[in-house]
């Protein structure tokens, strides 16, 4: 499973990821940036200690309503 991101969402997910704002979302958005990366979902739950599941889950809801959606509408 990988994900197919512009440099802009790059950038934005970057930026995000080190805001103190969005500092609650940060494994969403290290999961979403890994999966971009092409990591596959073991890597991912190994290193960022949550379940496949949770990778899953991360990433549709990314295809499915971007930023916004990950970051529960913030």
């Amino acid at each position: 499973m990988t994900l197919n991101l512009s440099i802009e969402e790059f950038k934005t997910l970057r930026r995000l990821q080190h805001s103190r704002e969005f500092r609650p979302y940060w494994i969403q958005i290290t999961c979403i940036l890994m999966l971009a990366h092409g990591h596959d979902v073991e890597t991912i739950s190994n290193d960022l200690g949550i379940s496949p599941f949770c990778v899953y889950n991360y990433a549709e809801a990314y295809r499915t309503g971007g930023i916004s959606k990950l970051t529960d509408n913030r």
